[in-house]
């Protein structure tokens, strides 16, 4: 009767996860990953095609530029 065999010892007094837990958190991360990285993409894009001359403000144009989204 080996009770490793069955079943791995749990580190400190936390239960250990689920493999359907595991993989329900991975999957969230990986979502909130790939989407920081789309808005990062489009953020960049907007602003190569959008802003002409940087500063402290926008220009009419481009306001209108992004608010379009003709970044594509």
């Amino acid at each position: 009767m080996d009770s490793f065999s069955t079943h791995s010892p749990s580190s400190g007094s936390s239960p250990q996860m689920s493999t359907e837990d595991f993989m329900d958190q991975l999957k969230t991360q990986l979502a909130q990953a790939y989407a920081e990285e789309f808005l990062e993409t489009v953020r960049g894009k907007c602003f190569e095609k959008c802003i002409t001359k940087p500063g402290s403000s926008l220009s009419g144009s481009e306001s209108s530029c992004i608010s379009r989204g003709t970044a594509n």
